[in-house]
This record gives C-alpha cells, structure tokens and sequence, in this order.
C-alpha cells in the first residue's frame, strides 16, 4: 500500500489529485475496492460485470480524487 500512497500524495502535489484528498486513505479505498471487483469476477465471471477500466473509473469518481 506505501507505493499506492506514495503516488497519490505525488499526483496531490502535482495538482492532478485533489488536494482534500487522504492518501493513505484514498490507497486504502481503492485497493478494497480492486479487490472486491476480482473476487466477483472470480464469483460470478467477468462477463456478469463491468470492466476492470469501468469498475476502477467508478471507484476514482467515487473517491473524488479528480481536482475537477
């Protein structure tokens, strides 16, 4: 999880990460949420459900890490 903080707190700094945004917390969130998505996949197939690039866009807007 320290290199995922690490990146976001970088993206934070360079602006492109919105600067309310908890790191820590934000790596945390998305990794839950990555691996809650393989595991129904592995549950009940990946054709049941959004794609990998769909599903980790959703956890990105629902996090609000976008500045904009």
């Amino acid at each position: 999880m320290v290199p995922l903080t690490a990146y976001l707190a970088a993206e934070q700094r360079a602006g492109r990460v919105s600067p309310g945004v908890d790191p820590v917390a934000s790596a945390r969130l998305l990794l839950a949420g990555c691996f809650r998505h393989a595991y129904y996949e592995m549950l009940v197939g990946a054709a049941s459900l959004p794609s990998r690039d769909a599903a980790a866009g959703e956890i990105v807007r629902e996090l609000r890490l976008d500045p904009s």
